[in-house]
């Protein structure tokens, strides 16, 4: 997480600290996934996988999908993912192809912006998106 150069207050709950016994311990590696790594370019990825599914959540209603939101552009729909403070965005893309796959590289998410409304004069942190991956469950 980048919080910049300003001063932050952290409240730790747990911290734990093993003890290394330098004899019997190797020399150490250094980082080993870089900070920022670089983004290669698109045309460099060999898959490219779109969303198979979505759900747009919204707290005031959580038994309804809001996935039908959409623009109009040169009289055809697009659709869209709506997000604010209030709602969800769930997607899911089936990657079953890769279920004996092994990592080889970097992989990317793109998500295109299609419209951007924000507060005017800009607030730090104020309307950023934060992604979350959900790993097993019930992919219904």
């Amino acid at each position: 997480m980048d919080w910049g150069m300003e001063k932050y207050r952290v409240d730790i709950d747990y911290f734990k600290v093993n003890v290394v016994n330098i004899d019997s311990i190797g020399p150490d590696s250094g980082v080993q996934v870089p900070y920022h790594p670089p983004i290669p370019a698109i045309t460099s990825f060999s898959q490219h996988i779109g969303v198979s599914d979505d759900c747009i959540v919204d707290a005031a209603y959580p038994d309804m999908n809001f996935n039908g939101w959409c623009a109009t552009e040169n009289g055809k729909y697009k659709k869209l993912l709506i997000l604010d403070a209030s709602k969800t965005i769930i997607l899911h893309w089936d990657l079953q192809q890769f279920s004996k796959a092994q990592v080889n590289g970097s992989g990317l998410l793109e998500l295109t912006t299609h419209t951007n409304q924000r507060m005017c004069p800009k607030r730090k942190d104020f309307g950023l998106v934060r992604v979350v991956e959900i790993m097993g469950g019930d992919p219904n």
